[in-house]
């Protein structure tokens, strides 16, 4: 298996990036750091039209994805890009990405030509956590098909809890809550450091996975989240909710501000040294607190405060490591405890809780 930063490891959704535009308030003329990830949040937050995103990831892979997603955007329209991506079948994808080549870098042309495969098959559904989402879902589908069809037919989330606690949450799912939570299992099978490298011992992921379903299923509709979609359903249905970035009435704003996103292959630690003399003033910093220690969670922290703006905002998501703010940046910050619990209940990719702030001064 390829190590973690050779490899596309997220190339759909796996965060509601609603929370984003509710904690930062873009505006036109704000400059935003987004890790890049699967590049979502970074084109979701393009649709508030900032006036520039630089989005970093030091695994040069996910940046070679987003540069794919930008090319194919400049250069194809609404129904082209999204039977390009994988949304509807295509076999014209392989033509498509000879035609885009002249708008990747160098390094993306080559790194798409050795894995054209990814492409062919529709790369929206190909990252490493996409696949494993598949092979869960027909898992839950294959045991539960019935249940999965009258959970997305929920009316109410009234209906949907009473649903769930009655009938989903039941010994089996408990059980399969409880083998896919193994650590070796987040270790060896799901191979993301993330995910087990920096979780304290005592942190039992069983009943913080389990907990974040139970209040999922209260908080809002499970048919209304892509999330969820891909999560049970593998894929996303084009007559049902999309990320903001697929969002037909979404493309022409994407078309017209794409060239505002810069990209940056680099941890946040060393951020300062490609960006020194540039400040920000909003961060979306994803769940980076899971793939650094303690000391390294602090610097990230100085070199936030090193390059934002006054009153900037911090959107952080933290999945499985909670930390705080370091003590010794307290007096520069401003948390906003209210809405943090708020976007912890809302959020439609369960799984995260969030440390929302202003950076005072």
């Amino acid at each position: 298996m390829k190590p973690y930063i050779q490899i596309v490891n997220y190339s759909s959704i796996n965060e509601d990036s609603n929370s984003e535009i509710k904690a930062l308030k873009l505006s036109s003329e704000d400059n935003v750091l987004c890790v890049t990830g699967s590049g979502a949040r970074v084109l979701d937050l393009l649709t508030q039209k900032p006036k520039k995103i630089l989005a970093i990831d030091f695994n040069p892979c996910q940046n070679f994805l987003l540069e794919l997603k930008i090319a194919a955007i400049k250069n194809l329209d609404y129904e082209e890009f999204v039977s390009f991506l994988g949304l509807r079948p295509s076999t014209h994808r392989l033509k498509i990405l000879r035609q885009l080549n002249a708008s990747l870098s160098l390094q993306a042309r080559n790194y798409w030509e050795k894995n054209f495969d990814l492409v062919f098959k529709g790369v929206l559904f190909q990252g490493r956590w996409e696949k494993y989402f598949r092979n869960l879902a027909r898992i839950v589908n294959f045991t539960r098909s019935k249940l999965v069809k009258q959970l997305f037919e929920c009316i109410s989330v009234e209906e949907q809890k009473k649903l769930w606690k009655e009938h989903w949450d039941d010994s089996f799912w408990k059980s399969f809550i409880k083998i896919i939570s193994a650590r070796i299992a987040w270790k060896y099978f799901f191979c993301d450091p993330g995910f087990y490298e920096y979780v304290p011992n005592n942190f039992s992921i069983e009943k913080y996975i389990k907990q974040r379903f139970s209040s999922a299923s209260e908080n809002f509709l499970f048919s209304q989240s892509p999330f969820i979609h891909l999560l049970f359903r593998s894929k996303f249905d084009l007559e049902g909710p999309l990320p903001l970035h697929l969002q037909k009435e979404n493309y022409s704003i994407l078309k017209e501000h794409s060239s505002n996103i810069q990209i940056l292959t680099s941890s946040l630690s060393n951020l300062f040294h490609s960006t020194k003399h540039t400040l920000f003033d909003a961060f979306s910093l994803s769940d980076f607190s899971s793939y650094v220690n303690q000391s390294e969670y602090k610097i990230i922290w100085e070199v936030i405060l090193n390059q934002s703006s006054q009153n900037a905002r911090v959107c952080e998501r933290q999945f499985l490591v909670k930390r705080g703010i370091p003590v010794c940046d307290f007096h520069s910050t401003e948390r906003d405890f209210i809405l943090e619990k708020e976007l912890e209940k809302s959020d439609s990719s369960i799984f995260y809780s969030f440390i929302i702030a202003r950076i005072k001064s």
